[in-house]
């Protein structure tokens, strides 16, 4: 009990501690809240996680889209797979390039569907 005690003393040293097992967004990010990370060490977890050693996050961002799209795919993704919700909305938001992470992690080269393929006028990247 002390010990969970003291990891939510700070937003900051809970974020650390669970960055070393999970990739999080950035620190920065909307999405990082006290409530958020406290969701992350849950046993079981009812939102969607990536193990550090599993996420790999080499891309180049070709496509026009906005974080908020992105989201929406990879929430779809995560439902058609049978996946746990990200937890997040768009008030939420993480960083862009972590978004873009998962939706690649989710990518497979033999995917027929590649959700990035149209191009919206109002986007952003």
């Amino acid at each position: 009990m002390s010990q969970a005690k003291r990891i939510f003393t700070s937003r900051y040293e809970t974020y650390q501690i669970i960055s070393e097992i999970y990739k999080l967004p950035d620190y920065s990010s909307k999405a990082i809240s006290k409530s958020y990370l406290k969701v992350c060490l849950q046993k079981p977890c009812h939102i969607f996680r990536i193990d550090n050693k599993d996420f790999h996050a080499h891309f180049v961002v070709v496509k026009h889209i906005t974080a908020q799209e992105i989201l929406g795919i990879i929430e779809t993704c995560l439902k058609s797979k049978g996946l746990l919700p990200t937890g997040l909305n768009s008030i939420t938001l993480p960083n862009i390039e972590w978004l873009i992470s998962v939706y690649f992690f989710f990518l497979f080269p033999n995917d027929e569907k590649n959700y990035l393929s149209k191009k919206n006028p109002r986007s952003k990247l």
